[in-house]
């Protein structure tokens, strides 16, 4: 049987669920407090905000729940669930193509999910909606997380789509190698 997404839906963030529309907004400041004695002296920050197409929610679906759970019921323990929310990037085969190191015969081991940096979703339709996605990409190397308060908040304007939601038997494939990349050992080229 091929692969088809299912319908994304309100409520918590899913493991697996595909968000559109998602923009990172990245400070331009030193990793320090920017408040109190230790403040740099500068008045002002830059902002640079990068706008993510479409991502994959990473985030063990556990730690998604029970943060929603404390959210919706305004429990104090919200504080200490989950803060951030893993992010990957989704990209077309086009987009991957233009990364010049990526030559053909590494293209073909993507495409196959041989290459230990990539994963490949194959193009499929989502529910009965009529809508389809195409063939995707995940380069592990570009993760991200954001604050899950501000992407419910978002998600909630409408700022942010539910696109779909990877099926769990693809979803643990993803998740299986993405984990094993970032537990590799790290060899200096």
């Amino acid at each position: 049987m091929p692969l088809q997404y299912d319908l994304a839906a309100s409520g918590p963030l899913r493991q697996g669920e595909i968000l559109a529309d998602v923009h990172e907004h990245r400070v331009e400041a030193p990793a320090a407090s920017l408040s109190g004695n230790d403040a740099p002296k500068r008045k002002s920050h830059t902002f640079t905000s990068v706008k993510h197409p479409l991502t994959v929610v990473l985030s063990p679906a556990c730690d998604l729940d029970q943060h929603y759970g404390f959210h919706e019921e305004g429990s104090d323990k919200a504080a200490f669930a989950l803060s951030h929310v893993i992010l990957l990037d989704l990209y077309s085969q086009s987009d991957l193509r233009t990364n010049p190191a990526i030559v053909s015969n590494i293209f073909d081991r993507i495409k196959k999910n041989q290459d230990e940096r990539y994963h490949c979703l194959p193009a499929a339709e989502i529910g009965s909606s009529g809508q389809s996605l195409p063939q995707l990409f995940v380069d592990f190397k570009r993760a991200f997380s954001l604050p899950i308060d501000s992407l419910y908040t978002a998600l909630e304007s409408g700022l942010v789509r539910r696109r779909a939601i990877v099926p769990p038997v693809y979803v643990h494939d993803l998740i299986q190698r993405f984990y094993s990349f970032l537990a590799r050992i790290g060899v200096p080229d």
